[in-house]
C-alpha cells in the first residue's frame, strides 16, 4: 500500500488489478489487517478525474469478498468510503462512473439503511454549511472589490 502510484493513473490502474489479484487468495482475517488503509485508498480512487481509475475502483463493491467485509465492518468503513461514493454519483464528469458509484450507494443502503441515511444527512449539511462559507467568503471578495474601485475613482478625480 506504501508504494501506491500518486500522479500516475495508468500503474494506478495497474495497482488496482494487482490488489484485485490479492483479495483472490488472501484470508478474510488478513484482509481486516489491512482494509482500513485500502478502503482509503479506494475512497481516494473513485474521486480521481481519471475514468479509468475510478471504474477500476468502483468494480470493487462488486466483488463478493469486499461486499463481506463491508458488511461484516460497516460502522468502520462508511465514514471512509460514503463521501467519495456519495459526491462522485452526482459530480464526475463520466456517465459510467456516475452509475457505478450510485450502485456502490445502493450496496451501502442495503447494508445497513440507518447508517446510509445518517451519513447521507451528515454530508448534506456539511455541504450546506461549505456552501455558507463559499457564499459568505465570495461577498466578502466582492466588498472588497467595490471598495477598492470606489477608492481608486476617488483618487483619479
Amino acid at each position: 500500500m506504501r508504494y501506491w502510484p500518486k500522479v500516475n493513473s495508468m500503474k494506478e490502474v495497474i495497482f488496482l488489478t494487482e490488489m484485485e489479484e490479492i483479495l483472490d487468495v488472501v484470508e478474510t482475517a488478513d484482509f481486516e489487517s489491512f482494509m482500513i488503509p485500502f478502503f482509503q485508498k479506494l475512497a481516494a480512487c473513485v474521486s480521481s478525474p481519471h475514468f479509468q481509475v475510478a471504474e477500476r475502483a468502483l468494480y470493487f463493491y462488486k466483488y463478493e469478498d469486499i461486499v463481506y467485509v463491508l458488511s461484516d465492518h460497516i460502522e468502520t468503513l462508511m465514514p471512509i468510503i460514503f463521501p467519495s461514493l456519495y459526491k462522485y454519483s452526482k459530480e464526475h464528469w463520466n456517465r459510467t462512473i456516475h452509475g457505478l458509484a450510485y450502485n456502490a450507494l445502493q450496496l451501502l443502503m442495503s447494508i445497513n439503511p440507518a447508517l446510509f441515511d445518517e451519513y447521507a444527512e451528515k454530508y448534506k449539511d456539511e455541504e450546506q454549511i461549505k456552501k455558507k462559507s463559499m457564499d459568505h467568503h465570495n461577498s466578502v471578495w466582492k466588498q472588497l472589490e467595490q471598495k477598492t474601485k470606489a477608492g481608486s475613482l476617488s483618487t483619479k478625480e
